[in-house]
């Protein structure tokens, strides 16, 4: 912030984390059902895009003025990967107080620096947690099928047909599977 230098770090990643209480905060949600808040997809994408402020311990030493110095830092997504890695992050014990709704669908040309034209995304699978905590519960996979099109439900050995509504209605998304629709 001193001299108006900017730096640039591109570093490819697989997936995404989104700790949906900072997005919570972040968003000043406050809409609470029963004792749970609501973050949409779209929320956690501004937050893993906001601009922060790095000062005090954190600040940078810039090349360009030679001196440490306050920092404005941010995340852009330059290019859509073919299949994108949501996963989601409640804090400590998987307190389930803040969830996610969940898109079959999403488009993400608003996010991405280029080939926004390739950024529609379908939901192709999700992992899901069944409990209160992180030492006690069951996670479950929910996929669909690029053959027949059908949504499976797979529950250590036992596959059921399900449908997307299941993964919207039930159970607490741990992990979001979006291939791109291309």
């Amino acid at each position: 912030l001193r001299c108006g230098a900017s730096t640039y770090n591109y570093q490819i990643i697989s997936n995404l984390f989104f700790p949906l209480e900072e997005v919570r905060k972040f968003k000043l949600i406050q809409n609470y059902e029963g004792n749970t808040a609501y973050v949409s997809f779209y929320d956690c994408l501004d937050y893993f895009q906001h601009t922060s402020r790095l000062t005090g311990q954190n600040n940078i030493y810039c090349n360009n003025c030679n001196q440490i110095s306050d920092a404005n830092y941010s995340n852009k997504i330059c290019f859509m990967p073919n299949v994108l890695i949501i996963i989601l992050n409640r804090g400590k014990g998987l307190q389930f107080n803040v969830n996610i709704i969940i898109n079959e669908e999403v488009d993400l040309s608003n996010y991405t620096q280029f080939n926004k034209e390739d950024a529609r995304y379908q939901l192709i699978g999700t992992i899901l947690h069944y409990g209160n905590s992180d030492q006690n519960g069951h996670f479950i996979a929910i996929c669909k099928n690029k053959n027949d099109g059908q949504w499976y439900k797979y529950n250590d050995s036992i596959i059921d047909r399900t449908n997307f509504n299941e993964i919207k209605n039930t159970g607490i998304p741990y992990v979001l599977f979006y291939q791109i629709s291309n």
